[in-house]
């Protein structure tokens, strides 16, 4: 956040605006649209859980349903009464509460760690501010070759944040209009998952894709309804993914499958869901600052997918 906001804090301090103003101003106006975001998940997260028990109560009829139908064509004889047992444990108001202890326990948590992430992130941007004068002090003299590798690395992954947070809002807001569109409850969640979790690939489209199709399988008795819901909503996760995404961004600020799997698992297990959500623009910077050093850019082509070869070239 501080490399992304770093540029607007050099624009206002060309227009002669002093750094006592635009500093707390950048800092109280970026931190206050990270409260609004985790409230905006903390009054979804509330309205669930309150719909929590009867949500259950669908999906234990659905399932039910769904065996007896599964006997019907195949005669298999599957029993449903040990997978309805099962979820009666957890269809009870005691269950319930300890959900909502867990919540409160995990924003107490996430408070703390936020105003330690407030604290570092207005120190990191007031530092950054005199970023040129102090790269070429580390260069060693007047030489602007590392202030010109770091400008265009900036400049390279704000961008990519940009357009990937643009893209985002347009997969969120197709995704709620469909949900909208088929009646599915909580449309709203499912646009704002589908913006958070688009930031992780492949695995947020899946998840964008199967989790609003649960809720259309607890909630509806037509089982059509819910495939097609599906297949719509796989299909606009196919294009965004596979045509829409690659075309805007190009193969500079894309990466291989192997890197990115490597980077969920590696950054997923470091900070978790957080993580996730970071490795592809970490090692978007970490991919372009190799492109800058020689002895390194070998691996930012390994980082790199597949060029397409040109037929035309090549005959």
């Amino acid at each position: 956040m501080s490399l992304m906001f770093q540029p607007l804090v050099s624009f206002l301090r060309s227009k002669k605006i002093p750094n006592f103003i635009i500093l707390p101003f950048i800092s109280v106006f970026s931190l206050f649209v990270i409260v609004i975001f985790g409230n905006v998940v903390f009054q979804i997260g509330s309205e669930i859980a309150g719909e929590g028990e009867f949500l259950l109560m669908r999906l234990e009829y659905r399932l039910n349903n769904l065996l007896i139908w599964i006997n019907s064509i195949t005669n298999l004889r599957l029993d449903s009464t040990v997978l309805i047992k099962e979820l009666q444990k957890y269809a009870t108001p005691e269950w319930l509460s300890n959900v909502a202890s867990g919540i409160f326990v995990g924003i107490g948590s996430v408070s703390g760690a936020f105003i330690i992430f407030a604290i570092y992130y207005v120190i990191l941007l007031a530092g950054m501010s005199n970023y040129s004068r102090y790269l070429k002090f580390v260069a060693g003299g007047e030489d602007d070759g590392l202030v010109n590798h770091f400008v265009k690395v900036q400049k390279s992954v704000v961008s990519y944040i940009f357009i990937k947070t643009l893209i985002n809002i347009a997969a969120a807001a197709i995704v709620y209009g469909i949900c909208l569109l088929f009646e599915v409850k909580f449309p709203f969640f499912w646009g704002f998952l589908a913006f958070i979790m688009h930031f992780i690939p492949n695995v947020g489209s899946i998840t964008t894709t199967l989790l609003p199709g649960l809720m259309a399988f607890i909630q509806f008795d037509s089982l059509r309804k819910v495939i097609i819901l599906v297949v719509v909503l796989g299909t606009v996760q196919f294009l965004i993914g596979n045509l829409i995404e690659p075309k805007i961004l190009g193969n500079r600020l894309r990466l291989n499958t192997l890197t990115v799997i490597f980077g969920l698992v590696f950054w997923g297990y470091i900070w978790g869901i957080a993580g996730m959500m970071l490795s592809v623009p970490l090692l978007v910077m970490i991919k372009l600052i190799f492109e800058r050093i020689p002895t390194l850019e070998f691996i930012a082509r390994m980082m790199s997918p597949t060029p397409k070869i040109n037929k035309t070239a090549a005959n």
